[in-house]
């Protein structure tokens, strides 16, 4: 009962937070929900991670396998247009910034609904079976309690999907299904740039670059949320249930390919990105082109994500068999978050040239090996430049510029920031 004692100590402002929905009582009173305590249930995320969204865990039945995939369910414990419900819709998510997160909903309340060691949770999940070669057999929709038994970083499942010990098995069969499953995807056209990224974080306010690398642990965990919300997808166009849709237009891949097959993978992969279609969010069940998938909705991060609440919510009437949200209320959840969530991209994106612009200035002795990109505004000198050694593209201002051209390896040295747009202006040392 010490998730119903956190409910009660919580400041008395949150005061529509459902105290009468809570697992300590689900697992007695409710048959609605599927227990899935005795189930080995793994949370892989970073360990300084406070939004702890997914999970996943393995059932054994006879000649097959079940993979449940679990996410935590706000909707549970927070109704729909209660003052929190109200104050996460206005974020519209949480902001990553290079210091600290800005949190969607307030950490007293991520605390007790992230998906934590020990602790009983309420999840929407999807269980999905299938047999000894990893075939799709059929899925279907639960609410579960949960309780999991692990909180591993990526780097610990990378150990343990290397070294394989007996006693993690069902981690090792989760892998093999969710690679089975990409590669089904990729035979359907998806398309994945697998790439390290330079990122940047403070350290006593002082910025430091570091770089992440492609690994299967992320890969498994990428998979499985893919998986999840594919599935979801169709499990609501099955039903009929109205959600926020993500989709994405066809391109010709195969003409791009043939243009770039011999140029530099980064570049390549640049362009690829920049011929792909700009994906959009429709209450209509489009194909998912990047993704492989005749349709997606994203529902894996509720704590982060609004419209992913929205989109469970949805989910979660259609299964009480209760009135949801009709099509003008979906719009209109759809049409707010879009502004929204195009102002917390401007501001990460600020704070982010802030960390790269002070960075730079503590550097400002080196000089750094780029691949230019391709220009954005030839007049101004407004390029993107890919930092080789920092795995990181920076759109710039390139002194010096008349005679680069596109994929052209290129030596700069950081002269300053631009007051008026923020760019950062680098000179371009080849002669």
């Amino acid at each position: 009962m010490r998730f119903m004692q956190s409910i009660n100590n919580l400041n008395n402002n949150i005061e529509q937070f459902e105290a009468n929905k809570l697992p300590g009582q689900y697992k007695v009173i409710d048959s609605a929900i599927q227990n899935h305590k005795c189930l080995k249930t793994y949370v892989i995320d970073d360990y300084d991670t406070l939004e702890r969204d997914d999970a996943i865990s393995l059932e054994e039945l006879n000649d097959k396998y079940i993979l449940w995939i679990h996410i935590t369910s706000p909707n549970e414990h927070i109704e729909l247009s209660s003052s929190v419900d109200r104050e996460a819709r206005l974020k519209a998510s949480t902001i990553y910034y290079v210091n600290k997160p800005d949190y969607m909903y307030p950490k007293d309340i991520i605390n007790l609904l992230s998906l934590e060691q020990g602790q009983d949770r309420i999840t929407l999940s999807i269980g999905v079976s299938f047999d000894r070669n990893y075939n799709i057999i059929d899925f279907s929709v639960k609410r579960s309690l949960i309780n999991p038994d692990f909180i591993l970083s990526y780097s610990d499942v990378d150990d343990l999907l290397d070294y394989r010990p007996k006693e993690e098995e069902e981690l090792f069969i989760i892998y093999n299904f969710l690679n089975h499953v990409r590669n089904k995807r990729f035979n359907n056209g998806a398309i994945h740039i697998d790439e390290p990224e330079g990122v940047f974080y403070y350290r006593d306010n002082i910025p430091y670059h570091k770089i992440k690398f492609p690994s299967p642990s992320k890969a498994l965990v990428s998979e499985a949320m893919i998986l999840y919300g594919g599935i979801m997808a169709t499990y609501c166009k099955n039903n009929s249930v109205i959600v926020p849709y993500r989709c994405q237009q066809v391109v010709d891949i195969k003409r791009i390919n043939s243009n770039t097959s011999n140029t530099n993978s980064h570049y390549q992969n640049h362009l690829l990105k920049q011929s792909l279609n700009k994906s959009f969010i429709s209450v209509e069940a489009l194909p998912h082109f990047s993704l492989g998938l005749e349709c997606y909705l994203q529902c894996t991060s509720p704590l982060r994500r609004y419209l992913d609440v929205i989109a469970q919510y949805q989910i979660l009437k259609h299964l009480d068999g209760q009135a949801k949200l009709n099509i003008n209320d979906i719009n209109q959840h759809i049409s707010n978050f879009n502004i929204r969530f195009n102002e917390n991209i401007q501001k990460y994106r600020v704070d982010k040239l802030l960390a790269i612009n002070t960075w730079f200035q503590q550097n400002n002795s080196c000089s750094w090996k780029c691949r230019f990109l391709r220009f954005l505004n030839k007049k101004e000198n407004i390029c993107i430049l890919y930092f080789i050694d920092l795995e990181l593209d920076i759109l710039c201002k390139l002194v010096d510029s008349e005679l680069i051209s596109n994929n052209y390896l290129v030596e700069v040295r950081y002269i300053s920031q631009e007051p008026k747009s923020g760019l950062l202006v680098f000179a371009c040392l080849n002669k």
